[in-house]
């Protein structure tokens, strides 16, 4: 693909089929790496590399990575300040991973002109002692259509959809944009195996809060 780009510079109708390939391919790419983390979960195989990091940085560079997205949605990202420094122990490539597919989710589910935050808390503070400073829950709440009741666990099973494929756009960031199915899975994933959990507290249409 990159060899016909090079060789269509002076055919602009051509260019347009190029980078309609190139993009095929890139998708496709993509699918593979996360059926390939997919299976890695399933075979409870996920390796971690632990660093410590800070928590807002990592939020704020998916939300960085993930603006132009939401620019052209016209659907606003906000970050709720932490309000402190907090340092966490994890997989930081990962955790950035699980992050961003929990966003696009929730992307995905949202009207444009609507809204997406995410904010952190500290919480069983009782629990905390000199070498673990307690633990912290990230919420990201969106103003999206929200779900069925029957329908909170089942979001998380691989190459799951709870919508009518046959209203799905072919892009990932549109409003009800296509998938796998294997977003929140791979996220679930994730967090499982540093020892954490992912789930949904209110799926009321223009109130989830995961």
């Amino acid at each position: 693909a990159n060899m016909i780009r090079y060789e269509s510079e002076q055919y602009p109708r051509l260019m347009l089929y190029v980078e309609g390939l190139s993009n095929g391919f890139r998708r496709m790419y993509e699918i593979i790496n996360d059926m390939i983390d997919v299976s890695l979960i399933d075979l409870h195989a996920v390796e971690l590399n632990y660093t410590q990091f800070y928590l807002e940085r990592i939020i704020l560079l998916v939300a960085d990575n993930m603006d132009k997205h939401f620019f052209a949605r016209g659907v606003d990202l906000v970050i709720m300040p932490l309000g402190q420094e907090l340092r966490i122990y994890a997989d930081q490539d990962k955790v950035v991973s699980a992050f961003t597919k929990v966003l696009l989710n929730a992307l995905k589910f949202t009207p444009d002109g609507g809204k997406v935050t995410v904010s952190t808390i500290l919480t069983r503070q009782d629990e905390a002692n000199e070498d673990l400073a307690g633990y912290v829950e990230v919420l990201v709440a969106d103003t999206g259509i929200g779900l069925n009741p029957e329908d909170l666990e089942v979001i998380f099973d691989k190459f799951t959809s709870t919508m009518d494929a046959s209203l799905h756009s072919s892009s990932k960031t549109n409003f009800k944009g296509g998938g796998a199915g294997l977003g929140l899975p791979i996220a679930r994933g994730i967090l499982e195996a540093h020892g954490g959990r992912i789930w949904i507290e209110d799926a009321s249409p223009g109130a989830a809060v995961c």
